[in-house]
């Protein structure tokens, strides 16, 4: 009887030995924590917002892009006259004064939600 009652704790512990060989699974997950948050109803709401208050700001600015490309191909045109020269410099000066007016004026969308976010 003493052999089995020996024999039971090496069983015992030759059953945890088996065990501990088998490794556990490892998981590992991976968070793009940045899409993560840009995936958020309250992020996607805000930035669609600000695309529609800055859009028309937008537009403008291409559309002096635009009248400012136009310029500088009519003004690299052969045998321009002088006058005409002068007017054409005239008229892009202005336009690019335009430009910059309206792109200094347009604030960083990060400082924005940060703003917001400390006033909650």
């Amino acid at each position: 009887m003493y052999s089995q009652i020996r024999s039971v704790p090496l069983l015992l512990v030759m059953a945890g030995l088996a065990l501990a060989q088998t490794p556990a699974p490892v998981k590992v997950a991976i968070i793009n924590a940045q899409k993560a948050v840009a995936d958020t109803q309250e992020i996607q709401k805000a930035q669609t917002a600000l695309e529609a208050k800055y859009r028309p700001r937008q537009q403008s600015i291409e559309t002096l892009q635009r009248e400012l490309q136009a310029i500088q191909q009519q003004a690299a045109a052969p045998n321009l006259a002088p006058a005409r020269e002068a007017e054409l410099q005239a008229t892009f000066t202005q336009k690019q004064k335009q430009q910059f007016a309206i792109s200094d004026a347009k604030p960083n969308l990060a400082s924005i939600i940060t703003r917001r976010n400390l006033q909650r």
